[in-house]
């Protein structure tokens, strides 16, 4: 049984124990920018910063990221591109 003290822990105070939690809305926007455009921007920021650096791990780390961007913009065109819809019954 959850008590009014373990309600009270996990941020719940005004919670009546007896009828139950009560869930809240999130509250959620959405992004400005699609899922391909903050791909391609957060690579291009980080080719740019990797640019400004001389050769070292940091710089390495930019340009690895900006690979990972890449690949992710890549897989998610593919996920999403219409080759691969299920078949219509």
């Amino acid at each position: 049984m959850i008590t009014r003290e373990i309600l009270k822990r996990v941020g719940f105070a005004s919670c009546d124990a007896s009828k139950g939690v009560s869930m809240q809305k999130r509250n959620r926007k959405r992004p400005e920018l699609s899922l391909q455009a903050r791909l391609a921007t957060a690579a291009t920021d980080a080719r740019a910063k990797a640019a400004g650096l001389p050769l070292g791990r940091e710089r390495d780390l930019l340009l690895k990221q900006a690979r990972q961007s890449d690949v992710a913009a890549h897989l998610e065109a593919w996920l999403s591109s219409p080759g691969l819809q299920p078949p219509k019954r």
